[in-house]
């Protein structure tokens, strides 16, 4: 008995050891149409004719219309197959396969499309801490108790949509904040300390890519005028030689708002107004 457990636990470490990670990951739901990245991790440098992916039993190259992208060893940790800015357009689920000669690892999606009908405005609420102990203990206090029965509501108990999340991320039971919020707003659960992306193991892959790292640096320029704007709208001249300065404040902060604002068109569309930046998800 003794060894037949030791050759039980040899055989679930060597699959641990050869699994492979693959992005999104599993019971992900992606919007119809929107843009993401398809990501195989395999744990160790491999030859592309040794390895398959597959989604829903097809070739990915079938499936998004273009080939991916094959990295022999990334960053010594093992290759890598990724596809990048595609999309699917069909409200199913989709099981996606990566295969080795070591092990398999499969995940599954759901792919959703939203109703007809557009809404204008929506006023989210979320409350911080408000499980339903928090707000049994609000209630009891506020309102009071007697025979089992509240002497009245909360504000929010009314209202007519609610929902409970969890909260835990990707890879911990206990999240942070950022990677909690970035949950809510692009519905892909991610990491701890990451907030918009999964947490693959390439290293400086956001400041590596051309055009993220521009983005990023015409932004901070862009918001450096404007507080450098804020700075000089305060003053109209500062007292100098032959009269002092005249400064510019407004006009760099209508500026700097007006650049801050194009770049942020830009998460939404590329210049040509084609289709959105890829590496912000969701």
């Amino acid at each position: 008995m003794f060894s037949k457990k030791i050759f039980l636990l040899i055989i679930f470490l060597s699959e641990v050891a050869y699994a492979h990670t693959i992005y999104p990951i599993d019971r992900a739901n992606i919007l119809a149409g929107s843009k993401f990245d398809l990501k195989v991790e395999f744990s160790q440098a491999l030859k592309q004719d040794k390895v398959k992916i597959l989604i829903n039993g097809k070739d990915p190259a079938k499936t998004f219309g273009k080939s991916g992208e094959w990295i022999a060893n990334e960053d010594g940790q093992g290759s890598t197959m990724i596809w990048r800015n595609v999309s699917l357009h069909n409200s199913s689920i989709f099981q996606v396969v990566a295969k080795s000669q070591e092990s398999t690892s499969t995940v599954s999606w759901e792919v959703f499309k939203t109703g007809p009908k557009q809404v204008k405005n929506v006023i989210l609420f979320i409350g911080d801490g408000m499980t339903i102990a928090n707000r049994t203990a609000a209630r009891v206090l506020s309102r009071g108790i007697s025979e089992g029965k509240y002497h009245g509501k909360l504000s929010f108990d009314d209202m007519p949509h609610m929902a409970l999340i969890g909260t835990s991320g990707s890879d911990s039971l206990i999240t942070d904040s950022a990677n909690s919020m970035s949950a809510y707003t692009t519905g892909h659960k991610t990491a701890v300390n990451a907030m918009g992306v999964y947490v693959s193991r390439a290293k400086d892959n956001l400041l590596s890519d051309f055009q993220i790292s521009q983005w990023i640096r015409d932004y901070m320029v862009a918001n450096c005028k404007m507080m450098i704007g804020e700075a000089r709208e305060k003053f109209a001249t500062i007292a100098g030689p032959q009269g002092g300065s005249t400064l510019n404040g407004t006009a760099m902060k209508t500026e700097g708002q007006a650049q801050m604002d194009a770049l942020e068109q830009q998460l939404v569309n590329y210049i040509d107004g084609s289709q959105p930046i890829t590496w912000v998800i969701g």
